[in-house]
């Protein structure tokens, strides 16, 4: 078989972006994982798939007076993709890091043919996708073991499959199910469902004030429709019959836009002021040298100005289902109680770059008298540089702060000898503790009084509780020394402090 030139290229162009992705797999690849939570219940999870188990089954004991701290389970999505690397390697970071590295690489593909298609070019393609996974947020964040990459992935596939004016039944049904599987990973991707709501009435409300009149019935015709219905039936399905648990991820999410601490008003001024944070944190470099990270600074307000700028015009041209999920996304950070952290954003890194790029293409080059696609080239190479000194930490990072270090490993040996399974453990990291020790553990609820944290914990028959000197715990600390004086006190491991209480 005879390849055509242009198949031969697009092999080349192929072959090259996967080159430049085997340094994802030598990045912030650890054997331990930076002190957390999240990813020890992820890990139950799978552990629990990979051995046959209801998926939810945990030793760590949900705090409702806590809607801050995490859910009771999580979806089983990201689990179910974890479980063959537990099942075929146990609690190996190494291998688990490695999985999380692969989800980036196959993201750059994904990304290549979405932003291919919006820029025409397969050098700015190449380069914008290679941005989105070697930015420093995310180079950071796939140091953890946690569902927002993968999650990332799906719904790049997603926006990536609905950049078509070709909708067939193939097409749908597979949508269907790229979105759902977004789903079950992460709850937050049903920002899927509502940017199509949000799309069906930006459509039926642009072609209204056009014809003069509102064809309301021309919204159970478009596509989107289509799309929401077959997600959220499919959806309901897997979790009631295939993934069924006692309690809804959901549920937990919905108290996130319940509890502020202060106003409505005051909450939203605060998440602005955090989103315009979160959004340069996304894109930025550290370097060490004074002149260059004072040029790091100026590229990354310059990105947000240009990508603003480049949203306005989108938004003026077309307003597409892009601009609808990048919008809902922020209304999303802006409403929500609880400050989440750049993974709460990293969907909406493709449509800001895309943005940058477009207003640049338009703005600036032509003055400089630049092709589009050298200059993404030497901007690519330029930035990339920027962030030098966090590849060369994160080929071999700082292991102070991983876990287990050896005076994890002692206090959780001591624990699993020496601890009765019906007497609960109050720890600041409970998920972390459970994972390693098979013991009922819990966090208490600074949001809530004394009395009901103290009634909880007698029903749940917490007698012990556990402070480590390597995170601040002050919950714990005021509990013990203020509320329940314990009877005696422990060291069970260098910094690790155990107090019975009863």
């Amino acid at each position: 078989m005879t390849l055509t030139p242009a198949l031969s290229k697009k092999i080349w162009v192929y072959l090259i972006l996967a080159v430049l992705c085997l340094p994802l797999f030598f990045l912030n690849i650890t054997d331990g994982h930076v002190w957390g939570d999240d990813h020890a219940q992820y890990i139950k999870e799978a552990m629990n798939i990979a051995e046959g188990k209801q998926y939810y089954k945990s030793d760590y004991i949900f705090n409702h007076l806590n809607p801050e701290y995490g859910p009771p389970q999580y979806p089983p999505g990201f689990p179910l993709l974890l479980a063959p690397v537990v099942k075929l390697w146990g609690l190996s970071y190494t291998h688990m890091l490695g999985f999380i590295a692969f989800m980036l690489s196959c993201l750059v593909f994904i990304l290549f043919d979405y932003f291919r298609k919006h820029t025409g070019s397969i050098i700015s393609a190449a380069c914008l996708s290679l941005l989105c996974v070697y930015s420093g947020g995310i180079l950071e964040l796939k140091a953890s073991v946690i569902s927002d990459i993968p999650c990332w992935v799906f719904t790049a596939l997603y926006i990536n499959m609905r950049s078509s004016a070709n909708f067939s039944r193939v097409r749908m049904v597979l949508m269907v199910l790229v979105a759902v599987m977004a789903i079950l990973i992460r709850s937050q991707a049903l920002l899927i469902v509502a940017a199509e709501a949000g799309f069906i009435f930006i459509t039926v409300f642009r072609n209204g004030v056009k014809k003069g009149w509102f064809d309301i019935m021309s919204a159970f015709r478009m596509p989107s429709f289509k799309l929401i219905l077959g997600i959220l039936i499919v959806y309901i399905i897997v979790n009631k019959f295939i993934f069924p648990a006692p309690a809804s991820g959901l549920s937990y999410y919905s108290k996130l836009f319940e509890y502020h601490q202060g106003s409505w008003l005051d909450s939203i001024g605060a998440n602005l002021l955090y989103f315009n944070e979160l959004i340069t944190r996304m894109v930025h470099y550290y370097p060490h040298n004074k002149i260059a990270f004072f040029i790091a600074k100026i590229a990354v307000y310059a990105i947000t100005t240009f990508s603003v700028i480049g949203f306005l015009r989108y938004a003026i041209k077309r307003f597409g289902y892009d601009e609808v999920y990048y919008i809902a996304t922020i209304a999303l950070v802006i409403v929500l109680s609880q400050q989440q952290g750049v993974r709460f954003i990293i969907y909406i890194l493709p449509m800001h770059l895309l943005y940058v790029y477009s207003s640049v293409k338009e703005m600036l080059l032509p003055f400089l008298n630049i092709k589009g696609r050298w200059a993404a080239l030497l901007l690519t190479v330029f930035y990339l540089g920027l962030g030098f000194d966090e590849f060369k930490k994160a080929v071999n990072p700082p292991r102070d702060h991983l876990v287990p270090a050896e005076a994890e490993s002692e206090a959780f040996a001591y624990l699993k000898e020496n601890i009765d399974y019906n007497d609960a453990i109050l720890f600041i990291k409970p998920r972390l503790l459970s994972l390693y020790t098979g013991k009922r553990a819990i966090v208490g609820a600074y949001q809530a009084s004394v009395e009901e944290n103290k009634e909880l914990f007698e029903k749940e028959g917490v007698r012990y509780a556990l402070i480590s000197n390597k995170i601040e715990d002050g919950f714990t600390t005021n509990y013990i020394n203020n509320v329940q004086r314990p009877v005696d006190t422990t060291i069970i491991a260098d910094g690790y402090y155990l107090y019975r209480l009863w």
